[in-house]
């Protein structure tokens, strides 16, 4: 997991994204998982970041600005 650090806010999304592995979906409903997944988005872009998707990136499946 990335070290978290307070003036980072790269290290707070990055940080939330991870615990939510850790929770198995059908721990809730349907519903408030979509919830949950929705607004973690809406956070992450919030804050300017997106998951880098492009294949040949060097930051390929990491958090980047946009």
């Amino acid at each position: 997991m990335t070290e978290l650090h307070r003036y980072d806010p790269r290290t707070w999304v990055e940080t939330m994204w991870a615990g939510m592995y850790h929770i198995h979906p059908q721990s809730m409903s349907e519903e408030s998982w979509d919830d949950l997944m929705s607004a973690l988005n809406w956070i992450t872009e919030d804050l300017g970041f997106e998951w880098d998707t492009e294949p040949d990136s060097p930051t390929n499946g990491e958090l980047v600005r946009r």
